[in-house]
This record gives C-alpha cells, sequence and structure tokens, in this order.
C-alpha cells in the first residue's frame, strides 16, 4: 500500500483529536462513504489506523495505530503513545469534533485541539492530573483567538470559579465560548461571569440547529 499526502493529513488529524467515527472523517476530507471506508479499512489493516468498537448497536471510532503514530511523530525516537478511550467521556469528545468542524466551516478560523495544546505546552497527555487547557482553540481569519469549552455536565463551583479566573488571567484569549446543554448551566455559568465580558455561553442544541447561526445566551 502506498501511503498518501492525504492519508497522513488523515492520520495526523485523527490523532489531534484522539479519535473519531468514520462519519467525522468523510465530513472533513469530502470523502464519499464508499471511497471512505475503503480507504480506511485499508489504513486498518496496515495498521496505520487502529479501529475499535466501544458501544454495541453504535459506530465504531477509528485512532491512530502504530504504524501511524510513527509516521507522524515529529521525532522517530519520541513516539507519542495511543490516545485513551474512556466510555465516561466518549460522548463529550465525539461531540466536541463534530462542534469543532461546524465552528471551522462557519467561521472559516482554524482549530487547535486539546491534545495539540497539551503537546506544544510539553505537557504529559497521559497524566492522572494535568493542567486545565480549553477543549479547543479557535483562530479567526483576522487572527482573534478563542477558547471554546464544551460542557455536558455541570463542574463544581469552585472548580469552574477557578477556571473561569484562569481565563481572566490570560491574555493569549480575546473570549472564552461555552457551549452547554442545559439552560440551567448557562444560568450558573452567566451568574459567575458578571464582570467578564469577554465570556460568552451558547446552548449547544441551537447552536447545531442552526448550523452555528445562535445568540449566545450569556455574555
Amino acid at each position: 500500500m502506498r501511503i498518501t499526502e492525504r492519508d497522513i493529513d488523515i492520520i495526523r488529524w485523527i490523532d489531534s483529536f484522539g479519535y473519531v467515527t468514520a462519519e467525522q472523517v468523510f465530513r472533513e476530507f469530502g470523502f464519499s462513504p464508499k471511497r471512505g471506508y475503503r480507504r480506511l479499512r485499508l489504513l486498518v489493516e496496515e495498521k496505520y489506523l487502529l479501529h475499535r468498537r466501544i458501544f454495541f448497536g453504535r459506530p465504531g471510532i477509528y485512532q491512530a495505530g502504530g504504524q501511524g503514530l510513527a509516521l507522524i511523530a515529529d521525532d522517530p525516537e519520541c513516539v507519542p503513545g495511543l490516545a485513551p478511550v474512556r466510555a465516561a467521556t466518549m460522548e463529550h469528545n465525539l461531540l466536541l469534533v463534530d462542534l469543532a468542524q461546524l465552528l471551522v466551516r462557519k467561521t472559516g478560523g482554524a482549530w487547535k485541539t486539546d491534545r495539540q495544546i497539551r503537546r506544544e505546552k510539553g505537557f504529559d497527555l497521559r497524566a492522572a492530573v494535568r493542567p486545565h487547557v480549553p477543549d479547543g482553540i479557535l483562530t479567526l481569519p483576522g487572527g482573534k483567538t478563542i477558547a471554546v469549552e464544551l460542557e455536558l455536565t455541570a463542574k463544581g463551583t469552585q472548580r469552574l470559579e477557578k477556571i473561569l479566573k484562569g481565563y481572566a488571567r490570560a491574555a493569549e484569549y480575546r473570549e472564552v465560548w461555552y457551549f452547554v446543554r442545559r439552560p440551567a448551566l448557562a444560568q450558573k455559568i452567566g451568574e459567575l461571569t458578571r464582570k467578564m465580558p469577554f465570556v460568552k455561553t451558547y446552548l449547544l442544541e441551537e447552536v447545531f440547529r442552526h448550523g452555528g447561526e445562535s445568540e449566545p445566551v450569556t455574555r
């Protein structure tokens, strides 16, 4: 099998998120299902990708395999490890891929994943306790940087306050966008950020329903 530049891009993109579904790969690279599945199957057969089924009756996930990680490693002597796959965080992680693709498509910006951020900062991706970083950074065409947080469940108030205080001190982000499921959580974030006009909160359902066209609940 001859590995193409497109194959390398696919492997690198998948690893940047840790793992993704086939549908997300097709959307990102403009594949038809027939062509996309054929390419993914070949990459799995050659061990550039892994295919795993975690939940019965739900789509499997793809992640970079050993051959793929070696191919995209910046340093051949320091090949990154596999992204951990945890059932408890899988919904969040896959939904984040959908959100990232939507925001990039809507704004024309560029997305940096939390794994890319941690690698740039030299954080251990496998550490049990890790410094907080955004779920992603969206850089708009004009250079404006936005820290993006996807919150499906409410964090403890103290932890959330600590994260928000960190953003208040972080000059690298012009704004922080929170995407939440429940109005109650949006209200909680709004109460904690009354004096933080750079923080905006969006209801996730509205964002997806309107293709990225949604007014913030709080700002």
